[in-house]
Formats: C-alpha cells, sequence, structure tokens
C-alpha cells in the first residue's frame, strides 16, 4: 500500500520542546537581569519573569543545565536588583535630607559672606 514504514518513528513531545524554550528563555532572561540590574526595575522584572519560566521548564519534566542556570541568575539579578532599588530608595532620601538642606545652607552662609 504505501512505500514509507512509519513504524519505527519516535513521537515527538510537545512538551520537552516547549520547555526547552522556556528553559533557555529563563536563562537568557536571568543573565539579562543581572546586566540589567543597574536599572533596578527592569533587572527585577526579568528575574522575576526567569524565575518563573525556570519554574515552568522545571515542572514540565525538563531537568537542563539551562533551567538550572537560569535559576541561579535569576536568583543573583533578583537580589542585586532589590539591592539597587534600596541603594536608589536611601540614596534619595539621603539627597532630600542632607541635599536640598546643605544646598539651602550653603546660599545663606555664602550671602552672610559677602554681606548681601
Amino acid at each position: 500500500m504505501s512505500e514509507y514504514n512509519y513504524q519505527n518513528q519516535q513521537p515527538v513531545a510537545q512538551s520537552s520542546r516547549g520547555s526547552r524554550g522556556a528553559a533557555i528563555a529563563s536563562m537568557v532572561l536571568g543573565i539579562m537581569s543581572i546586566c540589567g540590574s543597574w536599572t533596578a526595575i527592569v533587572g527585577v522584572i526579568m528575574a522575576i519573569i526567569a524565575l518563573v519560566l525556570a519554574k515552568k521548564a522545571t515542572d514540565s519534566g525538563n531537568k537542563s543545565i539551562f533551567a538550572t542556570i537560569g535559576k541561579i541568575t535569576g536568583i543573583i539579578g533578583l537580589i542585586v536588583g532589590i539591592f539597587m532599588i534600596i541603594a536608589a530608595v536611601i540614596s534619595f532620601i539621603f539627597w532630600v535630607v542632607v541635599g536640598i538642606g546643605g544646598a539651602a545652607a550653603s546660599i545663606v552662609d555664602f550671602a552672610e559672606l559677602f554681606n548681601f
């Protein structure tokens, strides 16, 4: 009937393809979250997405190195991003408390220096 033998073909699991893509995407986003963590918010968002994709990849049975690297770099990116957010808030508070008050005091001192 048919000249092709279809009995020896192995079925391709769709979940493994999707989980491999999620694992690679989590690795890429994890690395980008570390590089982009100086922008704080962007780094944290990419790290969270990397962790979600790594979780999706491992839940679907993919135990590849890509998912593990994505999880590790996502955690590092999240920690660095949160540290950058805290540093930005502290520096903003320091700028508001000391910066504006210090600038106003230096203007007054400058005026007194020249008897204005």
